[in-house]
């Protein structure tokens, strides 16, 4: 008998499988969960960068797929393990940001825990930096008829001729010369729904954007969460800075964003 067939077979290895199957599963715990993502997220709210963190959905992904592939005696235990760890996921991040879930039926749980985390947890900021760019470059005109800044345009502030360098268009330089100025009008005179603030990331897959409105619907607004964020004293400076620097870069590549719905 080969050794495969021999494992098979024997009693013992197969409760010391069980054995180890069920300490791996109890890692997957909802409080050592909840630690983790609540270490992340409190990083979130103190220090601001744009470098994405982990998602850790991916990472407990690989691991279960690891675990089917090892102890296929033990899938039904494994499958309700990764059920139950993904909709601790979506109810930790739905608590945290006030999100009411609903679950659509045959929902794919695993999908739906990876990009709630990647839309709210691993690459919030840069969402977020992201959204306020593509948002004015959208909508550059009306700013500037809004806060009547034409005048401006003909302004000799350094600042300006600065900037009209870079931009080589006047109504972006006069807007980057007064970009704290724009933010602050923008957050309390403008409306952003969910819905763009998704198509400002997920344009590209709508089909992301559709699970994820079809799944969870905000009790505070995205924008009014993301204008929280900006105007907190202590990540205002480098919030404004790292906009700053994205507008730079996203000027090589603005053709298609005046048409984002």
């Amino acid at each position: 008998m080969s050794m495969a067939g021999f494992l098979s077979n024997n009693k013992a290895y197969e409760v010391q499988a069980n054995n180890q199957v069920a300490s791996l599963l109890a890692e997957f715990d909802s409080g050592y969960i909840m630690g983790v993502i609540e270490d992340t997220l409190n990083q979130v709210f103190t220090h601001f960068d744009i470098i994405a963190r982990p998602n850790i959905v991916q990472s407990f992904e690989t691991n279960f797929k690891e675990m089917y592939n090892i102890y296929e005696s033990d899938l039904d235990n494994i499958n309700q393990c990764r059920i139950e760890t993904y909709q601790t996921i979506i109810d930790i991040i739905c608590k945290k940001f006030e999100l009411y879930f609903r679950q659509p039926e045959n929902a794919d749980l695993y999908s739906l825990a990876y990009f709630l985390y990647d839309f709210f947890v691993s690459r919030m900021n840069i969402y977020m930096v992201e959204f306020y760019v593509k948002h004015i470059l959208a909508e550059k005109e009306n700013i500037i008829h809004f806060l009547n800044m034409e005048e401006l345009m003909k302004s000799k502030d350094p600042n300006f001729i600065y900037n009209q360098r870079i931009y080589r268009n006047d109504t972006l330089a006069t807007i980057a010369t007064n970009l704290p100025l724009v933010l602050r009008t923008l957050a309390s005179n403008t409306q952003v729904t969910d819905h763009q603030i998704y198509m400002y990331t997920y344009g590209q897959q709508p089909n992301i954007v559709q699970m994820i409105e079809d799944s969870v619907s905000s009790t505070i607004p995205i924008f009014s969460r993301y204008n929280s964020i900006l105007f907190n004293d202590s990540l205002y400076g480098p919030i404004i800075t790292y906009i700053r620097i994205k507008m730079q870069q996203t000027m090589g590549d603005t053709t298609n964003i005046s048409n984002i719905q």
